[in-house]
């Protein structure tokens, strides 16, 4: 065994296996390999070792009494950090049948006696290489989504020729929608845009699809309750060697409440000094309804304030500026 690793560094072997020669021999040789080694010599002493030996991977034969390896690696899915666990079925038999249903069961992998003793470790520490490969991609995919759940932030993809469009899960709920209510299609998603927006958003894709290479559109989005989301759509064209379009994918993100704010921002520097302390006050619990943010009219949840366009607002600050700049003189003289 390697001494130079710390227990936390050494891979944990787990063997069942009713025969004690053939355990001696794998334990020997992995030992060599620099694996740490616990054995079971039958299969329900195996299930109830797994939780205290904690094994990285598991050798398991297939021909045992009692419990078969078929069943013991069934059961093995079923524990707490069973489902990814790297199992190494190992047996005489060398039928299609037993190597059809040892992966059925959930075998990771098939080895046949004899056993080449040689490239033993080397195979197991192949099936630990990929086990960590793929459990730092399942930990990266879980964070993406943390991440895009956070930022409201989706992403899909198109499939021009075969007409099918895939997303993450994020993509339904900024759609005002569960996962089996949206039409796939990219007709049935462009029914989800309000109206006044529809024909902008879909001459953006088409001039990308003839000519351009990417999209960059914001839309709206009303949900079922009549409240209305901005989303943020950004694409690339993908293209085959004669320069035909046959994919397309993105992002989509809710920027709502950016549009928001950016709104509150832009009515604040259009109100006498004098007013916007108080707005800025009150803008927390003053919300900008869909329909006014880009017409703010009397009608909206800030009625109660005269607004002014920004056009009006430069001469007035100038003309205050002015009025002050002469009233300073003046004292000065």
């Amino acid at each position: 065994m390697n001494h130079n690793n710390t227990p936390e560094q050494i891979p944990r072997t787990l063997i069942i296996d009713d025969d004690a020669m053939m355990r001696l021999l794998l334990r020997e040789t992995l030992e060599r390999q620099g694996f740490w080694v616990e054995e079971a010599e039958h299969g329900a002493a195996g299930l109830a070792l797994f939780a205290k030996a904690k094994p990285d991977v598991v050798l398991l034969d297939v021909m045992m009494p009692e419990m078969d390896g078929f069943t013991v690696c069934a059961e093995l899915r079923k524990l707490p950090k069973g489902g990814r666990l790297p199992i190494l079925m190992m047996t005489g038999l060398d039928d299609a049948d037993s190597i059809n249903r040892a992966y059925d069961v959930g075998a990771t992998d098939f080895i046949t006696k004899p056993i080449n003793w040689e490239v033993l470790g080397h195979r197991v520490r192949y099936m630990l290489r990929a086990s960590h490969a793929f459990e730092g991609l399942a930990k990266s995919a879980a964070r993406l989504i943390d991440a895009q759940r956070i930022a409201r932030l989706g992403n899909w993809d198109w499939d021009i020729e075969a007409g099918v469009v895939d997303w993450s899960d994020e993509v339904p709920t900024m759609l005002g929608k569960l996962p089996g209510e949206v039409d796939i299609s990219p007709e049935g998603l462009l029914t989800l845009v309000h109206r006044d927006d529809r024909e902008s958003v879909k001459q953006s894709f088409m001039a990308a699809l003839k000519s351009s290479s990417s999209v960059a559109a914001d839309c709206r989005i009303v949900f079922a309750d009549g409240s209305e989301h901005i989303l943020d759509i950004q694409a690339k064209v993908i293209r085959d060697p004669c320069g035909k379009a046959t994919r397309m994918h993105g992002t989509i993100q809710d920027i709502t409440e950016r549009k928001d704010a950016e709104e509150r921002i832009r009515l604040t520097w259009c109100l006498p000094i004098s007013s916007r302390r108080s707005f800025a006050k009150s803008r927390s619990s003053v919300s900008i309804p869909a329909g006014c943010r880009k017409k703010p009219t009397r009608s909206c949840a800030t009625r109660r304030i005269a607004m002014v366009s920004a056009s009006e607002c430069i001469p007035r600050r100038r003309r205050r500026l002015s009025s002050t700049s002469r009233s300073m003189a003046r004292r000065a003289l």
